[in-house]
């Protein structure tokens, strides 16, 4: 088995390409040198002592999508990346009072500090999404309904191609606010132009047209 800070940096970098492709741009991807991030950089998001030793080690290896100017990019419902290859300017982890009777002991009893966590949601509704380093587990939690789903065996892989294939089938997809909506949260003449419109412009084919296709889509 590989070390999970090797194999996290890779799923999520595969990841975070797939989305590249459909709609993020290329210049918010940030990738960490060969010998990591700097130390100092990832340990000045968290008080001393509250990340384990390998969650501050994948931190310092995987990659992340960053804001650009006021831009921020969903990778999922309501979630956002956590950069913490930047500065410390807000807060990457719930809430005390989010925690408290999540469902979850990772975060209930030990507040997260064998976790890392991969995206972040401001507002009441979304996902946040952790990686439990002891088990190699990612975790989708929903806070507002203290609903977690951890993802199946082979995590993270399984994980990455589980969002893969619903954007591929536009189960999920951007919408011109950067924001990630959703195919059954919609109505199904909304999702014929949405369908028709990616389709239309090649996706999820070699020959898709990022630019023509967010072009139209600012106007949908």
């Amino acid at each position: 088995m590989r070390p999970l800070h090797e194999e996290l940096a890779d799923e999520l970098h595969s990841l975070y390409k797939f989305l590249i492709t459909l709609y993020i741009p290329q210049e918010a991807l940030k990738v960490p040198p060969r010998e990591g991030w700097p130390d100092e950089t990832i340990r000045a998001h968290f008080e001393p002592g509250a990340k384990d030793e390998a969650v501050i080690k994948v931190m310092k290896h995987i990659p992340y999508i960053q804001r650009l100017d006021s831009r921020e990019f969903q990778i999922w419902d309501g979630c956002t990346c956590n950069d913490f290859s930047g500065p410390a300017n807000g807060s990457t982890e719930p809430m005390d009072e989010e925690m408290d009777d999540c469902g979850w002991p990772a975060l209930e009893m030990e507040r997260g500090k064998h976790v890392v966590t991969l995206g972040s949601c401001n507002g009441r509704n979304g996902i946040w999404i952790f990686c439990d380093v002891r088990t190699r587990e990612i975790i989708f939690m929903d806070f507002q309904v203290h609903f977690g789903t951890l993802a199946v065996e082979d995590s993270p892989s399984k994980y990455v191609e589980m969002m893969k294939e619903e954007f591929r089938n536009l189960k999920a997809f951007p919408d011109k606010f950067n924001e990630i909506k959703f195919e059954h949260r919609k109505e199904d003449a909304y999702m014929r132009r949405v369908r028709g419109l990616f389709e239309k412009h090649g996706w999820p084919t070699k020959s898709y047209n990022k630019e023509q296709c967010l072009a139209e889509l600012a106007e949908l």
